[in-house]
């Protein structure tokens, strides 16, 4: 059962924000405390609509989770894409996608820079245009390709229609809260 493909956690691991509904608007009486939270969602895509069963890790105030499809979406989720939490046929809430990451390279979060001496720390995106994992230092230029370990300048990366030299010394995250939090 432990390879069943069933049972396990997708490769992609997505931070979102999360927008809990009133009571008024059909949400719940209480929002989940921190921990883990299991609901559905309903991706629309080229027309279909796929159900998917997926796990949120709440943060402390359980405005940030982490999110994980229980079984691999076929279809990509991307940064800036809202995900309907599902309750039975009741949507309870939304979360808003700010961050894509690949599982078996979470341990890349902490890493830092060895370009500006330390002071940066490597962060990791997927780049939207060609759906390829790349390390992006938070003080300097740095980006790494990590599909061909090819290091970048940072106005060379694309992430959908989004250049990071338009976005400075902001994280992809930071952009989102940004934008998403008006």
């Amino acid at each position: 059962m432990g390879n069943d493909k069933q049972t396990q956690l997708s490769e992609y691991v997505y931070r979102v924000y999360l927008d809990w509904f009133s009571v008024a608007k059909g949400g719940r009486k209480q929002t989940p405390l921190e921990g883990l939270y299991y609901c559905t969602t309903e991706l629309k895509q080229e027309q279909r609509v796929s159900s998917w069963s997926i796990v949120l890790k709440l943060g402390e105030y359980s405005q940030e989770a982490l999110l994980w499809f229980l079984v691999d979406a076929q279809q990509r989720v991307a940064i800036g894409d809202v995900i309907d939490l599902m309750e039975g046929s009741r949507c309870v809430g939304q979360a808003i996608v700010y961050l894509v990451e690949l599982q078996n390279m979470l341990n890349f979060w902490f890493e830092t820079c060895q370009i500006c001496d330390g002071q940066g720390r490597l962060v990791l995106y997927m780049d939207e245009k060609y759906h390829r994992p790349i390390l992006c230092c938070d003080e300097c230029d740095l980006v790494v390709n990590l599909h061909n370990q090819e290091k970048l300048h940072i106005r060379q990366v694309k992430l959908g229609h989004i250049t990071l030299a338009d976005i400075g010394k902001y994280k992809l995250e930071q952009y989102a809260r940004h934008i998403y939090k008006k």
